[in-house]
């Protein structure tokens, strides 16, 4: 039976050994060189597009290195000023009701 096996494994071997030909499932040249088309103009658009990224990020990059003003966010000084009062103010405000507050409990502690 073990020598049958062998015979039959042997057979096999040699018969795909000498087999030649088509692999059906390969795909015809046309088809090769249509992918191999699509391959590199993809590469080319990509390699274009990535160019292109470049170019407005470098432009944006001198645009906002070069620009100088007045940031429009920040206050104008009389703004600023009046801020300053106001939180002057405030502070004030704070520390007169902090004292009220530690007199209001002296005058309730000496009761």
């Amino acid at each position: 039976h073990e020598a049958q096996l062998r015979k039959q494994n042997s057979d096999l071997m040699n018969k795909v050994r000498n087999s030649t030909g088509r692999d059906e499932k390969a795909l015809t040249p046309e088809v090769e060189r249509a992918r191999q088309a699509v391959a590199e103009q993809s590469a080319r658009d990509k390699a274009n597009h990535e160019a292109m990224l470049r170019k407005q990020n470098s432009d944006l990059y001198n645009k906002v290195k070069t620009a100088v003003g007045r940031d429009e966010k920040a206050l104008t000084p009389e703004e600023q000023a009046f801020r300053n009062e106001v939180q002057r103010k405030a502070a004030e405000d704070k520390r007169l009701k902090e004292l009220e507050m530690a007199q209001h409990r002296m005058e309730l502690r000496d009761k």
